[in-house]
């Protein structure tokens, strides 16, 4: 499976999405094949705090249109603070976007 994250927002959480898409596509027997797309902090940051949800959506959107030309069949947002739009995020991405429950023992991809 071909995946895309958006990174460079929180990379602490970049790791941690890597080694568990890592992990769960070896569990599953499959390939993973990886493209990153970066979004930049100070933006973002400036985004959630005004709460600009449209702002950093759109921003999104933008990154996940690349990574739908080179391939990616879902896509993550890699960053906790980022997730401050995700539900609006999901509803207009043309990718589908892989929001694992991260206080779950058992995410699901």
């Amino acid at each position: 499976m071909h995946i895309g994250m958006i990174v460079g927002i929180g990379p602490a959480a970049t790791d941690y999405y890597y080694r568990y898409l890592i992990s769960t596509m070896a569990k599953a027997g499959r390939d993973l094949h990886l493209t990153m797309a970066h979004a930049d902090t100070p933006t973002l940051l400036h985004h959630q705090a005004d709460n600009n949800q449209t702002a950093q959506v759109a921003i999104y959107v933008r990154l996940a249109e690349r990574l739908k030309r080179c391939g990616v069949e879902a896509i993550a947002v890699t960053s906790i603070a980022g997730h401050f739009c995700i539900e609006e995020f999901k509803q207009v991405t043309p990718l589908p976007a892989i929001d694992p429950d991260l206080t779950s023992a058992n995410p699901v991809l």
